[in-house]
């Protein structure tokens, strides 16, 4: 089985529960897995994994509308990756709010949302 990864996207968003976070970029990081569910030892097309320019781009379609909450965007990404790519069986995505608005706090905040979904072996 072959998994497929994105590490460490830096990215800034306008996320929060707070107004003020939907006035200032702030930084992200977002770290994608999608495991692929097929019975293909060699990959060697395309058409037979994911792109990852493309999941790239919808992260960056996603975080460019403001959020109140990352377990909605984490959803909905997921959710987009699924639709896009079939062959995903499983996709975790990790969304961590590296400056959160939380006086005193030295370190970073986020969500990771995992989902399995049943699909056809191909």
């Amino acid at each position: 089985m072959y998994t497929i990864e994105l590490k460490h996207i830096k990215i800034y968003g306008k996320h929060g529960v707070y107004e003020q976070e939907h006035l200032y970029h702030a930084p992200f990081e977002v770290n994608i897995s999608i495991q692929l569910a097929h019975t293909i030892n060699h990959i060697t097309a395309l058409e037979y994994t994911v792109n990852y320019e493309w999941v790239y781009n919808t992260v960056v379609t996603y975080f460019a509308t403001p959020y109140a909450l990352l377990e909605t965007l984490a959803y909905d990404i997921t959710e987009a990756i699924h639709n896009q790519y079939s062959i995903a069986s499983h996709v975790t995505i990790n969304i961590h709010k590296l400056q959160p608005p939380i006086t005193g706090i030295q370190g970073t905040v986020g969500v990771q949302y995992s989902k399995a979904f049943s699909i056809e072996l191909v």
